[in-house]
């Protein structure tokens, strides 16, 4: 190739066949010696303080820290510059700088070759929408809105160590931590002067230190078959503190500080009657020797813890002749423990005397033998009476 200096129109032609024919070179004798036009260069050179469009890849390229900076000289001092730079880790960053582009002032954000995005500060002022996971290492702060998570639950490729979750799945939204590395999950604490939830499912132990206050009535979970039950509840009344709308059974004793009041019958363990229940029985009156006859009155049995009160009053009896024993009847109401049994008995002789006689039962009997000591029953004689209360101990 041939190249010449053509004072005339171009500084430098070149010339590829010997001579025969020249093209101008790009700098123009013009452009050297005054302006340089833009008409005298080419079309792919850029110029300063216009608008550029470029068709091709442009390309910074250093060996430390290759940046752009963007200006904005409308700004205060040291506040006007911005730089993107390719890191000596390969990140793609994001700084702010001095006006001298020699103090870092602050770096919000950088973009890592490991596909994560990280940020100093983040204020998002509308929804985002993120697929792969977030690792936040400082505090999040909410503003307005809410943090929504949809999609089941996977602790996400990478994941090591303890960490709380939130996801969604199978109709049922999920809170809880999770420690990816050991597959376990550590406690929950909700902490707040008050927590408001709908409703509340707890699969594990609910714990706690503070007081357990509700506005509506607590179905507890039933023992003797798996599952939940919504016909018997707990709660509380103005008038009668603990309140339950079903029994109520005891592994233990029972301790009060008050008194026990009853709106129907207290029973007794094994018993089929309730404690202090009363019952008359019939009047069935025998004796030994000559026998008794007219005998009316009436026998209430009523029980007490391990004890069986007797109540007799019988009158108008006739006693015979030789009658030293007089049988009183307290039915099948409670057979007396293996002991013998005694009381005094208040006997009327038909005439004008009362005196005390004696009342005992043998071991196992269930009438009382009352008897006149060293004499007879006044024989011949009608309105004889006995009168008294034997306590019987029953098993």
């Amino acid at each position: 190739m041939w190249q010449r200096y053509n004072q005339t129109t171009h500084i430098f032609e070149k010339s590829i066949n010997n001579g025969a024919s020249w093209t101008p070179m790009p700098i123009a004798a013009s452009g050297i010696e005054g302006t340089l036009g833009k008409a005298n260069l080419p079309a792919t050179i850029a110029y300063e303080d216009e608008g550029n469009i470029f068709t091709v890849d442009q390309k910074i390229r250093t060996g430390y820290y290759p940046s752009l900076v963007l200006e904005n000289n409308g700004l205060a001092v040291d506040s006007r510059n911005w730089w993107i730079r390719n890191d000596q880790s390969g990140n793609l960053t994001f700084q702010a700088i001095n006006d001298a582009n020699s103090n870092i002032i602050a770096q919000p954000l950088y973009l890592g070759r490991d596909n994560i995005a990280y940020a100093t500060h983040l204020i998002v002022a509308g929804n985002t929408v993120l697929t792969g996971n977030v690792t936040v290492q400082g505090a999040t702060q909410i503003n307005k809105g809410m943090l929504r998570v949809e999609g089941a639950r996977g602790a996400g490729a990478g994941a090591v160590g303890p960490g709380i979750e939130m996801f969604f799945q199978s109709g049922v939204a999920y809170i809880h931590p999770y420690d990816a590395t050991t597959g376990t999950y550590p406690p929950l604490s909700l902490y707040g002067s008050s927590v408001s939830t709908g409703p509340l499912n707890v699969n594990g132990a609910l714990t706690g230190t503070g007081d357990f206050k509700s506005t509506g009535v607590y179905f507890p979970g039933r023992v003797d078959v798996a599952g939940q039950q919504s016909s018997w509840y707990l709660a509380s009344h103005g008038s009668h503190g603990l309140w339950s709308n079903t029994g109520l059974y005891l592994s233990g004793g029972l301790w009060v500080a008050s008194n026990i009041y009853g709106q129907s019958w207290i029973y007794e363990r094994a018993r089929g009657l309730p404690i202090g229940y009363s019952e008359s029985l019939g009047i069935t009156v025998w004796a030994n020797g000559g026998g008794v006859s007219g005998a009316t009155g009436q026998v209430i049995v009523s029980r007490v813890g391990q004890t069986m009160l007797v109540n007799f009053t019988i009158q108008n009896i006739y006693v015979g002749a030789s009658v030293s024993e007089i049988y009183i009847s307290w039915g099948t109401a409670s057979a007396g423990l293996g002991r013998y049994i005694g009381v005094p008995v208040l006997y009327h002789d038909g005439g004008a005397n009362w005196s005390f006689v004696m009342g005992y039962s043998n071991p196992g009997e269930t009438f009382i033998r009352v008897s006149r000591p060293s004499a007879n029953f006044n024989p011949g004689v009608g309105n004889q009476q006995l009168m008294g209360i034997m306590i019987v101990p029953i098993g």
